[in-house]
């Protein structure tokens, strides 16, 4: 392939190897690189460091270790690591997320990685820790980390008294709680009386994007209107 001015390659699911890490690490336009499910190995993430303008790089469920976390934290502009399902890591991946100085973006669902554990992460804007078991420790840490904007916590044991604690984070715009079993509707219109402005997804489908004016209510409103009117097929908001 002629890759050349090149800014984001998808590579997921597909029987790519380190070698075409090699391939891609000649590519220096490229900003976003996504090799979930593949046989790339810390080897192949090696080859990526060489490029300077990295922002994205998602590799769920590959053979990634510690070694490869402690090269990508010496990308300059990476901003968002998804290493969700990533086995080969361990606590000692933590010292090298926090010398990633861009970082504003992180999933670390299934690994041994848990918000505990990054209570000093004080500019994430998104985090996503799905299907876990959370502590108390683990909320608290979520609380301090203040610029979150969009936090994903789907299966997970969430309470409705932890959710309401949320609140707080003065920021949030989203909460992606699907398949959180012991979130009501109740609990989450009563949140939504404290910060009308959150979107919280619980079984409802979503759009990464919402109008400037969306509100939790007027969603709702909106899809009411719309099973009433069998003759619409659209919503404002879903």
């Amino acid at each position: 392939l002629d890759l050349t001015g090149i800014k984001k390659i998808n590579l997921d699911d597909t029987k790519i190897t380190d070698k075409s890490m090699k391939v891609l690490s000649k590519v220096p336009t490229l900003q976003e690189v996504y090799v979930d499910e593949t046989a790339v190995t810390d080897k192949g993430v090696y080859e990526l460091a060489a490029l300077p303008n990295l922002k994205i790089f998602k590799c769920e469920r590959i053979g990634i270790t510690d070694d490869g976390i402690k090269c990508l934290s010496a990308l300059p502009q990476l901003n968002t690591l998804d290493v969700g399902l990533c086995e080969g890591i361990t606590l000692k991946s933590v010292e090298y997320l926090k010398k990633m100085p861009r970082l504003s973006a992180l999933r670390i669902s299934k690994t041994v990685i848990k918000p505990r554990h990054l209570g000093g992460f004080k500019n994430l804007h998104r985090l996503s820790c799905e299907f876990s078991s959370l502590s108390q420790e683990d909320i608290e840490a979520i609380l301090s980390m203040t610029s979150l904007k969009r936090l994903t916590l789907t299966g997970s044991n969430l309470t409705g008294d932890q959710l309401m604690s949320f609140a707080r984070l003065p920021n949030l715009e989203m909460l992606m709680l699907s398949g959180c079993r012991h979130i009501s509707e109740a609990q989450v219109d009563r949140f939504n009386a404290k910060r009308d402005s959150v979107f919280i997804q619980t079984i409802l489908p979503y759009k990464k994007t919402y109008p400037r004016n969306y509100s939790y209510r007027n969603m709702l409103k909106a899809n009411s209107a719309l099973k009433n009117n069998p003759d619409k097929t659209t919503s404002a908001y879903l």
